[in-house]
């Protein structure tokens, strides 16, 4: 019943985040969810702890279905498309906190893509010395995650299909540096 509970506040938090403009409030999420305020402080601090929770939950179930595909193009594509749709992320990554909190989350998120994104590209690179490999993984996964951060802040957002060719080609080109190094 708990984890119900919790998860009817984040459907409807996303619902209403995803249909109005308009804040949502703690009042708002206990009269749809038919729960006392205090029920909801059971669960989450406010609502910016509820905004970060499915948050959290978006992009972990974007980093699990990114890791089931086929080539590092499609993992590319999938997470910016992913991503622009994401209308919670939109909204709540104007606000400073957010955006610390969600850059925290991303980066260990990414660090996995990047690593799938490597095998998939290069599997030869786990004959790699593993601080060469860290580095590499390391300096990728912030990189990505701050020019996903960038885009999705940024007031136009360029196409998600120019975004994905020029990050596959820097991924090829950064491979073979890695190799020749």
């Amino acid at each position: 019943m708990a984890a119900e509970t919790k998860q009817q506040l984040k459907d409807i938090f996303t619902d209403l985040t995803e249909k109005s403009g308009e804040t949502v409030t703690i009042s708002t999420l206990t009269k749809h969810c038919c729960i006392s305020r205090q029920t909801f402080y059971y669960y989450f601090r406010d609502v910016q702890d509820v905004a970060e929770s499915v948050i959290r939950d978006h992009i972990a179930d974007m980093a699990k279905q990114c890791l089931l595909l086929e080539t590092p193009r499609d993992i590319i594509h999938f997470l910016l498309e992913t991503l622009y749709a994401d209308n919670v992320l939109k909204r709540y990554l104007d606000q400073e906190p957010m955006r610390k909190n969600f850059f925290a989350f991303l980066y260990r998120k990414m660090s996995d893509i990047v690593y799938r994104i490597l095998m998939l590209q290069d599997p030869d690179s786990l004959r790699l010395p593993p601080e060469k490999l860290e580095q590499f993984l390391d300096w990728w996964s912030h990189g990505m995650t701050s020019y996903v951060l960038y885009i999705l802040c940024a007031p136009e957002r360029p196409d998600p299909d120019v975004l994905t060719e020029r990050l596959d080609h820097l991924l090829r080109t950064a491979f073979l540096a890695m190799h020749l190094s």
